[in-house]
């Protein structure tokens, strides 16, 4: 299993760390999620997250573990954040044109979703299984949409005061 599964199977534990694995540092922080649950279970690779799983006490040594190192990997996080503010100044008018149609499109793709997921469950009302898997997908495409449109949002405007203290750090 590569280094990043293994950090988000670890995630359910500390739901924090997700965040982590995204950019191009994601598999040096789902490394460091995986040597923290190495060190605390004393086992390696799946025999960590495996001793994790059966035992609740293991699970919570390695939840304060991981937040013991919070900082380290936070650092991380946002040193791929730091790396995608200084692209920005250097390939403003291309990334303002990808923002613009994300901020313009995004909204009426998901309306089309919705409709299509209606008129999924109208015509598919006699085949659940068929039914259930297309909503599911119409589902996890609306979620994705959403989070890129709040990404931009994010990116663009700033999120929280949580963000503002994490890029004063």
């Amino acid at each position: 299993m590569s280094a990043l599964a293994t950090g988000l199977a670890l995630a359910k534990f500390v739901p924090e760390v997700v965040g982590w694995f995204a950019g191009d540092k994601a598999e040096s922080a789902a490394s460091s999620v995986l040597g923290i649950a190495e060190r605390v279970t004393g086992l390696g690779g799946d025999d960590a997250i495996r001793a994790i799983e059966s035992d609740p006490n293991t699970a919570l040594e390695f939840k304060k573990a991981v937040m013991a190192d919070k900082y380290e990997l936070d650092r991380i996080y946002l040193k791929n954040t730091e790396s995608a503010r200084d692209m920005y100044s250097q390939s403003r008018v291309l990334a303002d044109k990808v923002a613009l149609g994300i901020m313009r499109y995004n909204f009426f793709f998901v309306v089309v979703l919705l409709v299509c997921n209606a008129v999924a469950c109208w015509y598919l009302k006699d085949h659940p299984a068929i039914l259930s898997g297309i909503a599911t997908t119409i589902g996890f495409v609306i979620n994705a949409f959403i989070k890129e449109r709040s990404d931009v949002s994010n990116f663009l405007f700033g999120s929280t005061l949580g963000s503002r203290m994490k890029d004063d750090k």
